[in-house]
């Protein structure tokens, strides 16, 4: 059972976003980048025909830890995040890396700007503890996807990065875009849309028994990971099982797990084929594996809150994040 306290994770009031006509505003959600991958973030927005602002520069702190493992302080990284929500030049909010630093400003986060504006977030990893917060708080969607610091920083020498960044460009610009992501199914099921829930693993078990926590029921949930050990992953999933995660799902998705190894014992796919076979077997939901998204390599964007649906070995996304 969903936890009473839970937000609701997708509201009554619902909306699409503006659609990304002019500008890019790049906010700084959790760590510091370096100046160099900050640079080349930027050129690759130039290169795409768009303008760009970061009140706050991505690169302010780095190599200065004086807050912690984040660029900037709580307050700091709020109001960068309003100024760029209030100037109507620039149509998106994109994240320039995760790293560490988005859970501080969870509870401070500007949701009903967002709202107001009908801006979208986008970003992934550390970032997923504010993208899922989205279309409950803001009744808006939020796109798990690219970032400054990596997809836009390699989008002239990796062509994963490129195709990555012009998926979304396509999906936040152009509302009739529609677009499947194919994995390996390793697990039948009853195909049924729901909405998409979309993020890190380790961000969404570390809402869990917090305010900002989101119910999962009726929604497609996509994971992915990176640097944790294969027992880790193992303990986090059964969290989430034992806390009423996964058991009123539509799909169920796992991404791409980089840098997930160990030295010894059962590998992260080995993990994922276990958990499955022992523990899910009885929920009537389809099961994909080896989806595009994540961290080191191809990340298709996913809108957060708009509608899917898992069939066969596609996950299908059925509604635009835009107006």
């Amino acid at each position: 059972m969903q936890n009473a306290n839970n937000q609701i994770f997708r509201n009554s009031s619902f909306s699409p976003a503006r659609r990304l006509s002019s500008g890019i505003g790049v906010v700084v959600t959790g760590g510091p980048l370096s100046p160099e991958r900050t640079e080349m973030g930027f050129k690759a927005i130039k290169s795409l025909g768009y303008t760009y602002s970061s009140p706050l520069s991505p690169s302010q702190y780095y190599g200065d830890y004086s807050h912690g493992f984040a660029n900037g302080s709580v307050r700091e990284r709020l109001k960068a995040a309003l100024d760029i929500l209030g100037d109507d030049k620039f149509d998106v909010l994109l994240a320039s890396r995760g790293a560490s630093g988005a859970y501080e400003i969870v509870p401070g986060f500007p949701y009903e700007s967002f709202r107001n504006e009908k801006k979208l977030l986008i970003g992934q990893s550390d970032v997923t503890c504010l993208l899922v917060q989205m279309p409950g708080r803001a009744g808006i969607p939020a796109i798990h996807g690219s970032t400054l610091g990596a997809e836009f920083a390699d989008y002239e020498k990796s062509i994963e990065a490129r195709e990555s960044v012009d998926t979304l460009v396509k999906l936040i610009s152009d509302p009739s875009y529609r677009y499947e992501l194919s994995g390996r199914q390793i697990k039948n099921g009853t195909s049924s849309e729901g909405y998409i829930i979309a993020g890190n693993l380790s961000m969404l078990v570390s809402l869990m028994g917090t305010p900002w926590d989101v119910c999962y029921g009726g929604s497609i949930l996509v994971l992915e990971e990176v640097g944790e050990a294969p027992y880790r992953m193992q303990r986090m999933l059964m969290q989430m099982l034992y806390g009423g995660k996964l058991g009123d799902l539509k799909g169920l998705c796992f991404g791409r797990f980089s840098r997930c190894e160990s030295k010894a014992g059962p590998t992260v796919n080995d993990v994922i084929k276990g958990f499955v076979g022992e523990n899910l077997q009885k929920f009537d939901y389809p099961i994909l594996t080896d989806l595009p998204v994540g961290h080191w390599g191809k990340s298709l964007p996913l809108p957060v809150g708009c509608m899917a649906v898992v069939r066969d070995e596609n996950l299908q996304v059925l509604e635009s994040p835009i107006e």
